[in-house]
């Protein structure tokens, strides 16, 4: 399926939408990793969080792992991080961040703002430590 078809699909299971459930998403969650994972979402942030943050409260990491590979590059990732980084939400950063295989130089410096803004030094540390 193209991407426009996947969006207006799973946009209609966004909370509110006429096909939500009463699992917080949990429906789009699911459609996207049955049908959709191979699609890239990078227009649409709203459902690449949306699919993320169910991903991450239910410990999927198999969708997780599908949506960082959907998408076309470490820019598109390293937005999708930054939107955690954004609303301080360091452990939807950092669960991002370890997804993804190919981690360059932006997505460190995402990272690491990520966790310099949420006052974590160690962890900023940890990062350049291993960075290097």
């Amino acid at each position: 399926p193209t991407a426009a078809l996947a969006v207006a699909v799973l946009r209609l299971c966004l909370p509110g939408a006429p096909l939500a459930s009463q699992d917080e998403g949990m429906a789009a969650a699911k459609l996207y990793g049955k049908h959709f994972a191979n699609v890239d979402l990078s227009q649409d942030l709203q459902l690449q969080r949306l699919v993320a943050d169910v991903a991450i409260a239910s410990s999927r990491t198999d969708v997780l792992e599908k949506l960082v590979r959907s998408l076309r590059d470490n820019a598109s990732r390293a937005v999708l991080v930054k939107s955690y980084a954004s609303d301080r939400c360091l452990i939807g950063a950092q669960r991002m961040f370890e997804t993804c295989w190919e981690k360059d130089t932006c997505l460190h410096n995402v990272m690491l703002g990520a966790y310099i803004a949420g006052r974590d030094m160690a962890s900023a540390e940890k990062l350049l430590s291993h960075a290097s």
